[in-house]
This record gives structure tokens, C-alpha cells and sequence, in this order.
């Protein structure tokens, strides 16, 4: 019993080092205001916590905040291809600054305030050390939570539960969750929620309700990030439910936490200002062209598969909103290669073995995945 004990647990301290190495690499390399909007993210993560003195004060109307005034000197380099994160000033390291209103802050609830909550508690007085601790914190809450997971799961799900994340993760994933971006959030949130609903189903005893509790805070991490993660949320029981599907009376009295889970995101989706801005056409691009309804769908029918591909890092049509950064940042082919063919084997290799759960499950998150974003394209004009 014991032998067996310690490789796991060596096994886990080697990976979460790794892992937390991996994703510290590319916290310390990107400079303060890389992520996409990191001047809103860092505005309202110093808000996050309520006013608090030389941090962030009240503004002049219910949008505004008195803000770090070096947020704007941060993103100086921002869709500016020859300009580098230098254009910040020699000074910009020292991290000091005064306080400015802005209305670039979360101040109505445009995005749920989970994640600017948590991560104001690292805020403080130096924005890039402040910023730096935001990261490695995000790192390692990643870490420790997937390997916690992969150590709960029975065998048979810890296959599926790593392919997916190795598939999927670069090069977004291991940007966007050490960041102080709340996509990071629902991306940890999409990876580890239908893994844990399916062992929290599928096992028994002590582990079963262990791996409840990690469904639980993997819901929270989606809903407290994204008005639109709370969808993606929904997608996930749904199709856990299907696949952990059994006629039992356990079956049914289990399900009851996956049930509210739904409910808990339906109403984190239809109350965020962010889905209702969203599904009323309000982040329509500034000068967006006016196609045709019609249009549009056909339009983006056919450019949908470019949408999921540029998770890896394609950019076929050269368009300036691709890669890293704010979407300023095209990846070389020497990424997107190698992303692609480890994304289409974990894809065929799933492929391989169908049964009638799977296939009810994986036509509903198809379904889910062409609707949703069709559905936030065509309302908001983008073609």
C-alpha cells in the first residue's frame, strides 16, 4: 500500500513543478497589459474588492472609478506590431501611481465580479509585482486543482482528461490562465468540469463526493469568470449527464447536484450584462459593416472552423484579430503545426469507440458549439 503511495505523490510534486514552470514561463515573459482588454481587466481587478485607499475611489458617475493611472501607459503597445512593451517608460517598473477616472472598469456588472474579486486580493501598491503574484497565483490554482482531479479520477478517465488538455491548451490555454484575464477561468473551467461530473457519476464513497466538490468550484470558476462561460457551463453538465447515464434510482438522486449546477449558470448567464449586451448586438465592432442577417449566417457557417482553429494558432486568412496578446500577436506556422496534429489524433483516437450516450452527447455539444457562437457572431454584426 505505502510503495504505491510515494511514486504517486512524487509523481504529483514532479508535475505540478512542471506544470507550474510552464505556466510561470509565460507569466514572467509578457509584460503588464498583454492579455486581450488587460487595461479593463486591470482596472477592475483593483476595483475588485470595493474602494479602497490609493487603489480605487469612487468616480464621478455609477460606471466610472478613480483607477491606477499607469494602466494606460501598460497597454502603450497594443496593436502597435513595432512598438515594444519599452514604449511603458523606465520608470514604469517601479510600479508606483496615482489614481485617474476611467469608465474601462467592470463598475456595472458587465462581467460577473468572481475573478476580480479573488485576484484584488493580491492588488496593491506596485502594479508589477502585483501583477507578476495575480499570474503565479492563477498558475498554481491551475495546477494544483487539475492534478488534484487527475489523482481523484479512476483510471479510466484520466486518459481522456489529460488528452484533452494537452490538445486544446496551447497555445491559449497556457497564455490565458496565468494571466490576470477571466478567460483563464472558463478555460480551467471547461477542462476539468465534465471530467469531475463524470467520476463524481460514475465512483462511490468518499471519492465520489470529493469529485462532486470539484465539479462544484469547476462551475464556480466558470460562472464567476464569463457571462458566456455560464452557457458553456450548462453544455458540460448536460452532456456529463448523458454520458454517466444510468435507469437507477442512485443515478437520479446523484443527478440532483449536476441539476442545480444548471440552474445555478442558467441564472449567471441570463442575469450578466455581459450576455445581455452581447445577445442585444452591444459589442458590435465600432464601423461594423451592415450585412444582411441572411448574410451573415452563411458568411459565418462557412468561417466557423477557422473560430476553433485559432485556438492553435491559425491564421489562415491573415486577419489583424489572431494569436496571442490582444489578438495582435499571429503565431508561426512552427505552433500551429504541431497543435493541429495533436488536436486531430485526440480527436480520431475519441472518435474511434461510439455508443449511444457518446453520440447523444457529442451531436449536443456540437449543436452547442456551432449555436452559441453563431448566435453572439450574427447579433453583433460581425461578418
Amino acid at each position: 500500500r505505502y510503495p504505491l503511495a510515494r511514486p504517486r505523490a512524487g509523481f504529483a510534486v514532479l508535475t505540478l513543478v512542471l506544470m507550474v514552470s510552464t505556466f510561470g514561463a509565460w507569466a514572467l515573459s509578457s509584460p503588464v497589459g498583454s492579455s486581450p482588454d488587460e487595461d479593463f481587466h486591470l482596472a477592475s481587478i483593483w476595483c475588485g474588492n470595493g474602494e479602497r485607499e490609493g487603489l480605487c475611489a469612487p468616480g464621478s458617475s455609477a460606471e466610472s472609478r478613480m483607477v491606477p493611472d499607469n494602466i494606460e501607459r501598460a497597454i502603450c503597445y497594443a496593436h502597435e506590431p513595432a512598438t515594444s512593451a519599452a514604449c511603458q517608460g523606465d520608470d514604469f517598473s517601479d510600479g508606483s501611481f496615482g489614481l485617474q477616472e476611467s469608465e474601462r472598469v467592470n463598475g456595472s456588472g458587465l462581467y460577473p465580479s468572481g475573478f476580480y474579486f479573488w485576484t484584488s486580493l493580491l492588488a496593491g501598491d506596485n502594479m508589477v509585482v502585483s501583477t507578476l503574484l495575480i499570474r503565479m497565483s492563477q498558475a498554481l490554482l491551475f495546477s494544483v486543482l487539475s492534478i488534484g482531479l487527475w489523482l481523484l479520477l479512476p483510471r479510466s478517465g484520466r486518459v481522456a482528461y489529460t488528452a484533452g488538455i494537452v490538445a486544446t491548451f496551447v497555445p491559449f490555454g497556457v497564455f490565458l490562465i496565468p494571466s490576470l484575464n477571466p478567460s483563464g477561468w472558463a478555460i480551467s473551467s471547461a477542462a476539468m468540469l465534465i471530467p469531475a461530473l463524470l467520476g463524481y457519476l460514475t465512483t462511490s464513497g468518499i471519492r465520489s463526493w470529493v469529485l462532486g466538490g470539484f465539479a462544484v468550484l469547476a462551475a464556480l470558476l466558470g460562472v464567476g469568470a464569463r457571462g458566456d462561460s455560464a452557457a458553456y457551463t450548462v453544455v458540460a453538465v448536460l452532456a456529463a449527464l448523458v454520458l454517466g447515464f444510468e435507469a437507477s434510482r442512485q443515478f437520479w438522486l446523484r443527478a440532483i447536484l449536476p441539476v442545480a449546477l444548471i440552474l445555478i449558470a442558467a441564472i449567471a448567464f441570463l442575469s450578466a450584462d455581459q450576455t445581455g449586451s452581447a445577445l442585444g448586438g452591444g459589442m458590435a465592432i465600432g464601423g461594423a459593416e451592415e450585412i444582411p442577417k441572411r448574410a451573415l449566417i452563411v458568411i459565418n457557417l462557412i468561417d466557423l472552423p477557422e473560430l476553433y482553429f485559432g485556438v492553435l494558432g491559425q491564421n489562415f486568412d491573415g486577419s489583424p484579430y489572431s494569436g496571442l496578446g490582444w489578438l495582435d500577436t499571429p503565431m508561426p506556422a512552427l505552433v500551429w503545426l504541431p497543435t493541429t496534429f495533436v488536436f486531430a489524433g485526440v480527436l480520431f483516437a475519441g472518435l474511434a469507440r461510439f455508443d449511444w450516450r457518446k453520440s447523444i452527447a457529442l451531436l449536443g455539444v456540437g449543436l452547442a458549439a456551432v449555436a452559441i457562437p453563431m448566435l453572439l457572431l450574427v447579433q453583433n454584426g460581425v461578418g
